[in-house]
């Protein structure tokens, strides 16, 4: 049985609210995608993969609204869950069970967008004022996590005073509640607190690449364009993008990259793609990728890369690595998509984990301060 996407899995993050949050267009009709999956799926319920594409096609569409207004996603999870409501199945718990699973994440969706529309000020108002409201404590558990990871991540400082503060504040505020349910989902907060305060690790190891030179990239070979090398890319701004041919969030990104070198490129912005070998390959006919069953084969690999940047439309080259150690060490990568903004001086001037739409507004407008600068005169 096929299983819902990875995309889904990850917003069962927790903060499933039992409150659903209703829209100004409660009730308007959505078409939703692959309704024949749905229909299939009611007629034979022993079968649970047309379920499974019925769902992942719908959260794909939804995901993507969520990136781009998350108001207007509203009646799709009103009626993404309308529909679920009233599936019905038969003898079969494990379709039961994805079932409540595509629910939880509609209502994590939910919760996203009611914290997207009020502020962390607000909802801590609301925990003053009744500490004992377990959705406000899950609410407010999200926007802290929104607020961190939209306006922290550049500044160490300030991220490690917000997180002390917070801390204090879910400390005391538990303190006022003998809720059992209020408590427990306090603990979570102070949870998601200590896991932030991970991150300021890494944010550290970051910020210590700042101010470094760009290093010149030893690759094995070059898909997509030609090789770039230090003599090539001085006095230009450099965004070096650290993928893999198998991670979504980076090819989730690509857009982004596409944009930037169509809208900067003649401005003198370049972006350079870094990858690595993984054992994989493109077969004839394949739909995508995928791990190469006889082996590392180097060609087949910068094949498939090939193809994967074409079909993407990206317009920047990509370096294939054999030894990534020494780059990945220098620019303190530890997780991908990970992105290097380097300066026409030719140092690196910003340094970026992940990609999200907070991400991507960050380093556009980090592009467009660094190409006002002059270029350092040659001599």
């Amino acid at each position: 049985m096929k299983r819902i996407s990875i995309a889904l899995l990850m917003l069962l993050i927790g903060f499933g609210c039992t409150q659903h949050v209703n829209s100004a267009e409660e009730g308007s009709a959505v078409q939703l995608k692959a309704m024949d999956q749905l229909e299939a799926f009611e007629a034979d319920n022993s079968d649970a993969d047309p379920l499974v594409q019925f769902a992942n096609e719908n959260f794909e569409v939804l995901i993507k609204q969520m990136q781009e207004s998350p108001k207007e996603a509203k009646p799709r999870i009103d009626q993404f869950r309308k529909t679920m409501e009233e599936l019905k199945i038969k003898d079969n718990p494990a379709a039961e069970n994805m079932v409540q699973q595509i629910l939880n994440a509609l209502d994590s969706f939910s919760i996203r967008i009611a914290a997207a529309e009020t502020t962390l000020d607000e909802v801590k108002a609301k925990l003053e004022k009744d500490p004992s409201d377990v959705d406000a404590v899950k609410l407010y558990t999200l926007k802290l996590t929104m607020v961190f990871m939209e306006d922290m991540m550049d500044d160490v400082d300030k991220a490690e005073s917000f997180l002390a503060s917070q801390k204090k504040f879910v400390a005391a505020t538990l303190e006022k509640t003998d809720d059992s349910d209020a408590k427990l989902a306090y603990k979570r907060a102070e949870m998601t607190i200590r896991q932030m305060g991970g991150n300021i690790e890494q944010m550290k190891a970051l910020q210590a690449v700042v101010g470094k030179e760009m290093l010149p990239i030893e690759a094995d070979a070059w898909v997509n364009g030609d090789a770039q090398t230090i003599d090539k890319l001085k006095g230009k701004v450099v965004l070096l993008d650290f993928w893999a041919i198998w991670c979504g969030p980076c090819i989730r990104g690509f857009p982004h990259l596409v944009e930037w070198q169509e809208k900067y490129g003649k401005d003198g912005f370049q972006v350079v793609g870094v990858t690595e070998y993984f054992g994989f390959e493109w077969p004839e006919g394949a739909e995508g990728p995928q791990q190469a069953q006889g082996g590392n084969d180097p060609e087949r690999e910068q094949d498939a890369l090939t193809k994967l940047t074409k079909k993407h439309e990206l317009k920047h080259p990509t370096a294939v690595l054999s030894e990534p150690e020494e780059l990945n060490t220098y620019y303190a990568v530890s997780a991908i998509p990970h992105m290097v903004l380097i300066g026409r001086d030719g140092k690196v001037r910003k340094v970026q984990a992940g990609i999200n739409e907070a991400i991507a507004k960050s380093i556009d407008e980090k592009i467009q301060e660094l190409l006002k600068e002059p270029a350092p005169s040659s001599k």
